[in-house]
């Protein structure tokens, strides 16, 4: 059940006037939202569908719909609410309690604030995205499929397919070794075939830019893992966000550990679809050692390139005694190795 927290930001008007914008988005008209669960990542409300409006939707095999609401550090709160909120744990899985026997089968999520719409449309989140789908029709199978896309004075808003399963960077804490090596190469599938659909579009190469396990679903008993989070997409050649992204909150702020340097500063002549290798690479340490191979903890640069050759030399032996170890094999090895180079020029991905 969702806590007190949730259920007063739920209340709020806020979360009420996105909620009102989505559901005119949707065209529902008669049904009563209700507030399914939350955490880190946001409130699902799910909607009853009923009369007219399940007519409406009868081809989606379902009588419900999941609306998802981000929770934003910025909320306008009371100091008591903020205590309230703070103590839900972040990063919480939000859709496992969300699904019911219905079989809920899409959700229509807000994108970003409505301050930035410019970046959106400038990304793969925009009206060409459906054209994107259609020319990547396989990789269906590793992100959820589109359904609409909608633009409003209240925020951009994405429905998608609805995804069951476990967030990923969760699941991973409770397998043992010999489960997470072969979730590792999961994990290189899912890279080698969205890394191919989106750096390799052929009418615009689009970097992901936030790829890692928390936005990653994973399910027992089904081989592919899925990629629910793609907002932050950009194209490669205009991969820096027009609204700046407060770069001294990021770099040398202990956090955005899939980031390599260049993106956390922003340097648009290093830049490049290199920022996924990178990911991939801090995804796929951390799921053989639950630890990342980075800090981040220092804002200057030059100190911040010293640090970064120092961890980057420190992860390499944790992979080279893993492979020595007969863990993991050498290409794996040498691909983590690869991926993990905090020199852009260096950086290499090759796919499974």
């Amino acid at each position: 059940m969702p806590d007190d927290a949730a259920i007063l930001e739920f209340q709020s008007e806020r979360v009420q006037s996105i909620l009102n914008e989505a559901l005119n988005i949707l065209e529902i008209e008669e049904s009563i939202p209700q507030l399914s669960s939350s955490g880190g990542q946001g409130l699902i409300i799910t909607i009853k569908l009923i009369g007219r409006d399940l007519a409406r939707y009868s081809d989606c095999e379902s009588s419900s719909i999941c609306i998802k609401i981000p929770r934003y550090k910025t909320l306008q709160i009371n100091e008591r609410e903020r205590r309230l909120l703070e103590q839900t744990e972040y990063g919480r899985e939000i859709l496992k309690k969300a699904m019911t026997e219905e079989g809920r089968r899409f959700l229509i999520e807000q994108q970003n604030k409505a301050s930035d719409h410019a970046t959106i449309k400038e990304g793969i989140i925009s009206e060409a995205l459906e054209k994107f789908f259609a020319q990547n029709k396989s990789i269906t199978r590793f992100v959820p499929k589109f359904l609409k896309y909608a633009q409003t004075e209240k925020g951009c808003f994405l429905a998608r397919e609805y995804t069951e399963g476990e967030i990923l960077e969760k699941a991973l804490k409770t397998m043992d070794i010999k489960r997470r090596v072969e979730i590792l190469f999961d994990e290189w599938r899912l890279a080698s075939n969205v890394f191919r659909a989106f750096h390799e579009n052929s009418v615009r190469p689009y970097v992901i830019r936030d790829f890692k396990p928390r936005n990653i679903i994973y399910k027992e008993g089904v081989k592919n893992l899925i990629m629910i989070d793609y907002g932050s997409a950009r194209s490669e050649d205009n991969m820096i966000s027009r609204r700046k992204l407060h770069m001294g909150r990021r770099f040398g702020g202990g956090s955005y550990l899939h980031w390599p340097l260049e993106q956390l500063i922003e340097d648009e002549n290093l830049c490049s679809r290199k920022v996924d290798y990178f990911a991939f690479g801090v995804m796929a340490f951390y799921t053989l050692t639950l630890e990342r191979p980075y800090t981040n903890k220092s804002s200057d640069i030059k100190t911040a390139r010293k640090i970064y050759s120092q961890e980057f030399d420190e992860a390499r032996l944790k992979i080279e005694a893993l492979n020595s170890e007969g863990i993991i094999p050498d290409n794996a090895a040498k691909m983590i190795c690869d991926c993990l180079e905090p020199e852009p020029d260096k950086r290499q991905f090759m796919s499974l």
